[in-house]
């Protein structure tokens, strides 16, 4: 019998292991990545994307046995604040049947940090030719514990050419704990930003309720949104999480707006979504004397294309009120770049 290809994405199957050595002139050249194949039926692949969790050997011997795997570090993709663990919502639940369609989490506990762990990437593989280097090691499976696990709903979408330098950024930011997040002043933003969310999605579980008993106007919900205030919708929330992840006030202007365009694009893809995402951003963006002139000309435009879906509703006058104020402050915010 014919060995099977495994250089062919299309043959890898649950618990294939690959490894691909570190050759980066770091601190951690010689030592490799081991790549773990996860196939669950209920967590699709998505065409040419492939998921894995992903271990970082702790010296420089090639893994060869499950032993050798075992003996590594599962590294922690990115985390996710203890309150978001129940996301996504099912549109139209109430409290009580979130908690029993999610009752497997409920009595689950973050770290100290209020942090749970996505130990999960995806790799997104366009040619078969982008994962020539990974070198087929078997079928094993690693039964390791992973401290503080929780499959989101949302996983890191990496290409193979970055598959190094960003697993080893995300070993040093959560593993090593290395990331603003766990900073005193990082934790406490984190902390107050998913209380914020997490207070609004339960105000908005509530307003769903309200509309089912017919005791208010469908009009206020016309995409997600609970209300006509800059943060009262799902996506300025997100918007406003995805930045508060991105910001780093040793970072450019250029790299900033790099990863929140990476970060943010299935928002920005999303006609409705996408001004809301670019006003907060800009909010964001003034608030830590940050803005350019770039993102004012977005956030002036995306004012604009916001304004024309509350047209026809009886709440358009508060939203262009709340509105103008933001465009008030752009226009007089004198940008250093």
């Amino acid at each position: 019998m014919e060995p099977i290809d495994k250089t062919n994405p299309s043959t890898w199957e649950n618990n294939d292991t690959f490894i691909l050595k570190i050759n980066n002139k770091s601190e951690y050249d010689g030592r490799y990545l081991i790549l773990i194949k996860y196939v669950n039926k209920d967590i699709i692949d998505i065409e040419n994307v492939h998921l894995f969790r992903v271990k970082l050997t702790n010296d420089k011997t090639e893994p060869k046995t499950l032993e050798d795997i075992k003996n590594s570090t599962y590294i922690k993709a990115f985390n996710i604040d203890f309150e978001d663990r129940f996301l996504p919502g099912k549109g139209g639940e109430s409290y009580e049947e979130m908690l029993e369609r999610c009752k497997h989490l409920v009595n689950i506990k973050p770290d100290k940090y209020n942090y749970l762990y996505q130990y999960f990437i995806y790799l997104l593989i366009n040619k078969k030719s982008e994962v020539s280097n990974l070198k087929y090691i078997g079928n094993f499976n690693d039964d390791t514990k992973r401290e503080y696990e929780h499959i989101s709903h949302i996983y890191f979408t990496i290409k193979p050419s970055d598959l190094i330098e960003e697993m080893l950024k995300s070993y040093e930011n959560y593993n090593l704990k290395k990331s603003y997040d766990f900073t005193p002043e990082g934790n406490k933003k984190r902390r107050k930003r998913a209380k914020e969310f997490w207070d609004a999605n339960l105000k908005l579980m509530e307003e769903l309720q309200k509309i089912k008993r017919g005791e208010i106007k469908l009009e206020l919900f016309y995409n997600y949104g609970w209300g006509y205030k800059l943060y009262e919708s799902d996506e300025a929330l997100d918007a406003k999480f995805i930045y508060e992840k991105v910001y780093n006030k040793e970072k450019t202007n250029v790299e900033i707006m790099n990863e929140l365009i990476i970060e943010g694009n299935d928002y920005l893809k999303d006609d409705c979504a996408r001004p809301r995402f670019w006003m907060v951003i800009a909010d964001l963006q003034m608030k830590n004397k940050r803005i350019d002139k770039k993102l004012k000309e977005f956030a002036f435009t995306a004012i604009e294309e916001d304004l024309t879906y509350w047209e026809e509703t009886e709440y358009y006058k508060k939203r262009k009120k709340e509105l103008d104020k933001l465009k008030k402050r752009l226009e007089e915010y004198q940008c250093k770049e």
